[in-house]
């Protein structure tokens, strides 16, 4: 979600582990969320360190706060004037869309189980007897989905998975 991404501070990152941990309080869910990070993902920060400027890993260098919620949606609003970004629906993408764009690649180009997935995304469970059952975090298994999906990002090829366009 935008806000936990906007409000990321240098301390949530593990690099040596490669987790980022989400604190409780900025979580829609309330609940902490530690997510695996890539390989992409680490170098991607690692070099964004050397430009630290701030506690915030992505800072609004006129406040000294974090980038506002406007300002993803202006990057894709700036993207779209050079070429329209749209989805298989001929919507504009959004920031949001990201979130739906990733579950739709997981649920149908990889083998992953609906529950790894959701738990990426940080849903809570709503059927009763799984949520019960289930206390772990699936972070192995989140681990490798996230490294599949960065490099499905980055155009690294993989077996059997074939490229979304919209």
């Amino acid at each position: 979600r935008t806000t936990e991404v906007l409000d990321a501070t240098w301390g949530e990152f593990d690099l040596e582990e490669g987790v980022w941990s989400i604190p409780a309080r900025r979580m829609k869910g309330r609940e902490r969320h530690n997510i695996p990070l890539s390989k992409q993902s680490i170098a991607l920060i690692k070099q964004q360190q050397q430009l630290r400027v701030s506690e915030f890993v992505f800072p609004n260098r006129s406040n000294g706060k974090s980038l506002s919620q406007a300002g993803m949606s202006s990057v894709l609003k700036r993207m779209n004037k050079i070429k329209e970004w749209k989805d298989i629906h001929n919507q504009l993408i959004t920031v949001h869309g990201f979130r739906g764009s990733f579950k739709t690649w997981t649920t149908e180009k990889t083998d992953t189980d609906w529950l790894t997935g959701e738990m990426a995304l940080a849903h809570k469970i709503k059927d009763k007897s799984p949520a019960t059952y289930q206390k772990g975090q699936l972070i192995d298994k989140r681990r490798r989905l996230m490294q599949k999906y960065s490099d499905y990002a980055y155009g690294t090829p993989l077996e059997k998975v074939v490229q979304l366009r919209g």
